[in-house]
């Protein structure tokens, strides 16, 4: 079985081949060498066995500057315990849609029958005046000798 050892470097959340090399030591030193430059944010090396009877490979890391940039993060604050604030009810149903608005109530019948009586009764005062009120023009036209 022969063994290659990948160094693979970390920048902006992408791995990528850096060198492939024979020995092992070499491998690990090179890839410190690359951390201690600080242009990437990890660097790690894979020992890439190879069965030359199946062709099938295998991949174990050997060294991983990943963990150590772990260890160096500030611990996230845990979440509060105790009672947390009511959240405000969403304006949705269970299947993630907008509820309708609500819909307007409808007019009773008696509050119809009601609105329908008001208006025939202003129109019948309106008629009485203008009736009225033609009499009182034929009555002042009549003076002067003018019919309607």
């Amino acid at each position: 079985m022969s063994a290659n050892y990948e160094i693979l470097t970390l920048k902006g959340g992408q791995w990528q081949i850096d060198t492939t090399m024979k020995n092992r030591d070499d491998a690990i030193e090179h890839a410190k060498e690359l951390f201690a430059e600080k242009r990437y944010d990890g660097v790690k090396v894979l020992k890439d066995v190879v069965d030359p009877r199946t062709n099938k490979s295998k991949e174990i890391t050997i060294y991983d500057s990943t963990r150590n940039l772990a260890a160096k993060k500030p611990a996230q604050e845990a979440p509060a315990k105790g009672p947390q604030p009511a959240k405000e009810k969403a304006d949705v149903d269970f299947k993630f849609k907008r509820k309708p608005p609500p819909a307007k109530k409808k007019s009773s019948d008696i509050w119809l029958i009601l609105r329908t009586g008001i208006l025939l009764l202003v129109l019948l005062v309106v008629a009485a005046f203008v009736l009225g009120g033609m009499d009182l023009i034929n009555e002042i036209l009549g003076e002067f000798g003018i019919r309607l």
